[in-house]
Order: C-alpha cells, then structure tokens, then sequence
C-alpha cells in the first residue's frame, strides 16, 4: 500500500464519482473497502509491545454490466488512474463474455442506509494505542497474557443508477490467556466500542478456565462421552457450517450437506441460528458488499433449514429472493450469525453431559468433506469433567466429527453469549452461547 492511513469517507466518494463519471459501460458499480489494524500485546512482565506500525488493507471491486454483459475486477490500488484502469479491465472481460450470459443487475437508488450510532469509537481511531490495563480494568498476573487487536474500517459502494452507501465503523477484539501451556484458560470478546467490550469479564472468564493439576492423558475418559464448547469453541464451528453449508456457492456448487433439505428438520429443535446484521448486540453493519441494505433472516429455525444465503446466480435457481449478503463478487454468507440462547448456567451445561470433556478453544478449524461437513480441530483449554463437574486440565486434543451428526443432538445451550469477530475486517460477529452435546463422535485424542 501507498500509505498506512486512511482515505477520509469524503475523498473515497469523490474518487468513486469521477470514476462512474468518466466510465463509458452502460452501467458501473464500484465497492470500495478499506481498513487499518493495530495490535497491542501485553507480556507478563507487565510491559506492552504495539506491533510495527499499521496494517492497511484496500480492495476495491469494479462491476460492469455492458450491452447484456457482465464483468468484474478487483484491485487494491486506489488513484484516479488505477481505477480508471480497473473499468477497463472490467470492461474488457465484460466483452470477452458471450451475449446475455450471468448479467447481475445493480441497485437502483434507495434509502440511505447508516452505520449504527454505537459503532465508532474515538478512542480506537486516536493515534495513541487504548492503554491494555485499562481496558481489563487491572493488570495481569505473571502467568497471563492479553492482545487487543483493533481496526477501523471505511467503506463505500456507488453505482452509475444513484446507489450511495458509506459508512465507517470500528472494532475490538481482545484475547486473554491466563496460565502456562495446557493447563492455561483462555478466553475472548468483541465489541464495536472499548467502552462495550467488557475487558473485565474477558479477563475473569480466562481465569476461571484454568486447569487446577497439571494436563495428563489419563484424565481422557472412556468413550462415548459428552462434550461441553465454549462460546469461543462454538462459534469456529458456527462459521465452517455458515461457509460450507449456508453460503450461495456451496449451494451452486452441490456440495452443501442442507442444498436437498430446505424446509426440513434435520438438527436438533433447540438449534436456531439467524443472521441480523443491524443488531448492536453483534458488531453491526447496515449494507453488503455491494450496498443491498442489511435484513433478519432466519437460516435454522428449531431445527429446520429455512434460507441459505442467495446470489443473483442462485436466485433463479432456488425460485428466492436475492439476499443482501453479497461478501465477494461470487459469493454470499451470513456475516452476523446469532445462535439463540437457552436457560442454562456454565455449571448446569456439565451437569447435561455427566461425564466428558469441556473445550475452550479450537485452533486449525478446516472442513475436509463438505458433502457430511466432516472437520477436524485442535482443542485447547480442555478441562475433564466428572460427575457433572468441570476438574482438572486434558491436555490438547485432535477432534474429528460432523457437523450434521453434532447440530442433530444437542443437551443443552447456555444462557450467556459472547461476541466474537467473524473475518479480518470485523465487518461481522458471531454471537454464540455455550453449548453441551451428549456423545463426541470420531476421534477426540491426543494431538
């Protein structure tokens, strides 16, 4: 990139006009998206490291519809003659396509859609990094450790029909560790303001996660057993089932396990997930990636598969409504997924399980077989529960399952959600409770 700070919202516009202004195709739609991040560390000494000045991050997609013809192009430089360049380069794969094929209409103008009023924190955008013990509300024992990652984000989408959105936000995610290698408790939390992000409760949540005993292999118990996720465990697998098996391209694709069960119940019927992209309770956001104004939609309803996420290339396919949850130029996905929360408290969730393991994190999430959404992840923080009673440290753990067979059966859900960032930009959340299943399935083992 040119330079580490932003383009102000003003600038961006102007630029993006010109462009429409001087685009000869029949129709120009340009989305623009840029974001800055800095990270602050703090060891257990006490000190606080800030990473080597700010990552900035620019993509700006060029769409074209051109006498029955579609092109796009994606770039991340921003100069009147680089975008100037991207037009005709979006022109000339529009020209290359055969008449009439994968025209993608663009929006006309509409009702201005803004950011919500909670979601830009001054103190964030300041030159000066947020001070770590501030926002935990102490400092940190010798054995503890925290990141505060934070990220401003400005965004833009104008068409040559009228279309103007922009908004900017900003985002927190802070990570606490507290305690040494296995027996270590770790937790999580996003906000889009400091002032919401309860550091405090981060802090005392990775406290009281921390294994009493050193991490043995003998505290496995015998199989079959229950499982307890964490919020932070749960929403990794929240968001590979939101990829694989909700998002347009899976479905266009074949290889999304609920493409055949629409209107069918095929998880449990405590399970019901819901993107809403306007609910400050997430990390807000009012338009897509190409300006379609943010809506509720239910994705699961007590079980039931109700929508997946639609494009306009799977529209005429499913007989649906396009949804506004464009996140590329072929592809669409919830981006502010709510998991609705039971009636249960941490220690009731153990108690619904009896005897198994309870799991703080999970790293190296990767589906492996879309088609049964088959996955594999590393578990971290894993804690042996007995006689419904979270104990001593497990140490970490490769597991193997499936999302269709685990959402099928579950024991509980818990009453507290936490929220976590859903991709690099925060322009997304998940919101997630804990959850409890009563048989783990494939190989849970020692990593």
């Amino acid at each position: 990139m040119q330079s580490d700070e932003l383009l102000a919202l003003a600038e961006i516009q102007q630029r993006i006009d010109r462009t429409l202004e001087a685009s000869p195709a029949d129709e120009t739609e340009i989305a623009w998206l840029e974001a800055r991040h800095r990270t602050t560390v703090s060891n257990a000494d006490g000190s606080a490291d800030t990473s080597p000045g700010a990552r900035h991050s620019r993509t700006v997609i060029v769409r074209i519809n051109e006498r029955g013809r579609h092109g796009s192009y994606r770039t991340a430089f921003a100069t009147p003659g680089e975008l100037a360049s991207a037009v005709r380069e979006a022109l000339g794969l529009a020209r290359l396509q055969p008449d009439g094929r994968d025209v993608r209409p663009i929006s006309k103008r509409g009702r201005d859609a803004k950011a919500h009023q909670e979601s830009w924190d001054p103190a964030i955008a300041a030159p000066d990094r947020p001070d770590l013990d501030a926002v935990l509300g102490q400092r940190l024992e010798s054995d503890e450790q925290a990141d505060l990652e934070t990220v401003e984000v400005r965004s833009v989408v104008a068409n040559s029909r009228g279309l103007r959105r922009r908004a900017e936000v900003t985002g927190a995610t802070l990570r606490v560790t507290s305690g040494q290698q296995a027996t270590a408790g770790r937790a999580a939390s996003s906000a889009r303001r400091l002032a919401k992000l309860d550091g405090g409760d981060t802090l005392e949540r990775a406290r009281g996660r921390r294994g009493s005993s050193r991490a043995t292999s003998s505290s496995l118990p015998e199989a079959p057993y229950g499982l307890v996720l964490s919020p932070e465990a749960m929403s990794c697998l929240l968001d590979l089932f939101n990829r694989h098996a909700l998002s347009s391209r899976s479905f266009r694709e074949g290889t999304s396990w609920v493409a055949g069960s629409l209107g069918h119940q095929v998880f449990d019927a405590a399970f019901t997930l819901r993107d809403r992209g306007e609910d400050p309770g997430g990390l807000p956001f009012p338009f897509d990636l190409f300006g379609a104004r943010k809506r509720n939609l239910d994705l699961v309803v007590d079980g039931v598969v109700r929508n997946p996420a639609v494009d306009h290339a799977l529209a005429p396919v499913l007989g649906r409504p396009v949804t506004p949850l464009a996140v590329s130029s072929d592809d669409a996905f919830g981006t502010h997924l709510f998991l609705e929360a039971g009636a249960l408290e941490d220690a009731q969730l153990a108690e619904s399980v009896g005897e198994g393991l309870w799991v703080g994190w999970l790293d190296g999430v990767e589906c492996w077989d879309p088609a049964t959404l088959a996955f594999r992840a590393r578990a971290r923080g894993v804690r042996r529960i007995r006689d419904g009673v979270r104990g001593e440290a497990v140490g970490e753990l490769l597991w193997e399952d499936r999302l269709s067979r685990l959402f099928s059966r579950i024991a509980g859900i818990g009453r507290r959600t936490v929220c976590l960032a859903m991709g690099d930009d925060a322009l997304g959340a998940i919101v997630t409770p804990a959850v409890s299943f009563p048989e783990a399935m494939g190989v849970v083992g020692n990593g």
